[in-house]
């Protein structure tokens, strides 16, 4: 079926079968139709996403972009996700491979500014990161692109979360290297040797809270992130303050691009 996508609405309604191929896919591979999904969005790493991407925030996300229906609070997003995720997955994976990243000056390419190079310590927000790092996770996606509270804290990671966070401001990596090695593949793996250690080694235990350690450092240093780069401008929904349109790779600049707003 041919779909024409418009501005506020997905290309095909929950229940819609669409391309039969691709409705396919998405019931048989839901975990790869989605990672591509979001792929076609904003030039994030496939693999990231695949092992990364919650669904209930991505439905959001997708609408904040596509500015489609109201995202102020996401239930929507919840319970549709929740009792139909392939009808979810196939309304996403066909309405972002149909429209693409909307955008000029966003995606992957366009990731070349730094981020925060201190944790922004502070007594409160070292107590609070540490005894509720999920509510913390909330604050900092809510402040960055305006998620709901209540999503960002119960339906998300900490890895989803920095990744969107450098996609919304245009952030490069801290270790030059690919984003799913540095946001799954290296925490996965000290997570992995840390807990090794604590178990064989009987006096090493404790060496086991270095990996809290990392994880309230890394909530942190994206509260601090967000922070500085937060324009304050009330502006809310991910990547919502790039100028529309598409551009070709080929004349993607390597140099730091600073806020365009709409």
């Amino acid at each position: 079926k041919n779909v024409t996508m418009t501005k506020g609405s997905f290309s095909i309604e929950l229940w819609e079968v669409g391309d039969c191929n691709s409705c396919l896919y998405s019931w048989l591979c839901s975990s790869c139709a989605l990672a591509e999904s979001r792929t076609a969005l904003d030039g994030s790493n496939c693999c990231f996403n695949f092992w990364c991407l919650p669904l209930v925030p991505y439905r959001w996300i997708v609408r904040s972009i596509y500015d489609i229906g109201d995202t102020t609070n996401g239930y929507e997003d919840c319970y549709i996700s929740c009792f139909c995720p392939c009808c979810t997955v196939n309304q996403l994976y066909q309405t972002t491979m149909t429209q693409g990243n909307p955008t000029s000056n966003g995606g992957a390419g366009f990731n070349v500014n730094e981020m925060a190079s201190n944790v922004g310590c502070t007594c409160f927000t070292c107590l609070y990161t540490c005894f509720c790092l999920p509510c913390s996770v909330g604050d900092i996606l809510k402040t960055a692109y305006g998620m709901p509270w209540w999503m960002g804290c119960c339906c998300t990671n900490l890895f989803f979360a920095r990744n969107t966070v450098r996609y919304h401001y245009r952030l490069r990596t801290t270790t030059g290297t690919s984003e799913f090695m540095e946001e799954c593949c290296y925490p996965c793996l000290f997570y992995f040797f840390v807990n090794l250690m604590a178990t064989l080694v009987p006096f090493c235990a404790p060496i086991a809270y270095c990996q809290w350690i990392a994880i309230v450092t890394t909530a942190m240093n994206l509260q601090e992130t967000v922070r500085i780069k937060n324009p304050g401008d009330g502006k809310t929904g991910y990547i919502v303050g790039y100028t529309p349109g598409i551009i070709p790779a080929e004349v993607v600049s390597a140099q730091p691009v600073g806020f365009v707003k709409a």
